[in-house]
């Protein structure tokens, strides 16, 4: 019974042998231009850190210790107020949350300061700046010669809004630190002829399987 279900198989198979055979083909090209279109162009390890080291000067003396000049800066007040001042030539912030121009203006700046970094060293020194996970824009350029103007941006805005609050003191900076992910450039071409091979035998095994389950079909409708 086995052996004629079998026959009627291989005998289906070969009379439709070029359906499969395209049918395959399809697969295989699918398989291989979903890889190449959505695969990522490189791996990228570390993150975007940059970072400025500042030193607060006080011309009438000293600097005032209790004051929480870190929270200051991280507060949704100068935030909101750097976001407004950092222009789409200077940053687009799309290209780091594609969801940005949909977000409200809180939403907006609870988002933003996940990402800004601000340490003291005690005294008078601290380091402001920005960390970005490495993979969290595939535009690496982009990244790359755009970061900088913003930490600048939000250094700017930092000690404008302190001299607001404190009109005898400013920044000095001591350095910046400018951290970059590696990349390793990864080959579309080899990863979408993998998923190409493997989308042709797959569809050559869905083709296989329909023309069983016609022939079965047809068996039990017989």
């Amino acid at each position: 019974m086995m052996d004629g279900f079998s026959k009627n198989i291989r005998k289906f198979s070969r009379k439709f042998f070029f359906l499969v055979v395209i049918f395959a083909i399809f697969c295989g090209i699918s398989g291989a231009g979903v890889k190449y279109m959505f695969s990522d162009t490189a791996i990228r390890t570390g993150d975007y850190l940059f970072i400025k080291v500042i030193s607060l000067q006080n011309k009438n003396g000293n600097i005032d210790s209790n004051f929480d000049y870190a929270g200051f800066w991280r507060s949704s007040a100068n935030i909101d107020k750097f976001i407004s001042s950092v222009s789409k030539e200077d940053f687009d912030f799309t290209k780091i949350d594609s969801a940005w121009n949909r977000k409200s203006r809180s939403q907006q700046i609870d988002w933003i300061r996940n990402y800004i970094m601000v340490s003291s060293f005690r005294g008078n020194v601290y380091e402001i700046g920005f960390k970005f996970d490495g993979n969290i824009t595939p535009d690496t350029v982009y990244m790359n010669s755009h970061l900088g103007i913003l930490c600048d941006q939000l250094v700017k805005q930092s000690e404008k809004a302190l001299k607001e609050a404190m009109t005898e003191v400013s920044f000095q900076t001591i350095s910046t630190s400018d951290i970059y992910p590696s990349v390793v450039p990864v080959d579309r071409r080899k990863a979408a002829i993998k998923y190409g091979i493997l989308g042709f035998v797959v569809g050559i095994i869905a083709a296989e399987i329909m023309v069983a389950l016609t022939v079965l079909r047809r068996k039990n409708s017989a």
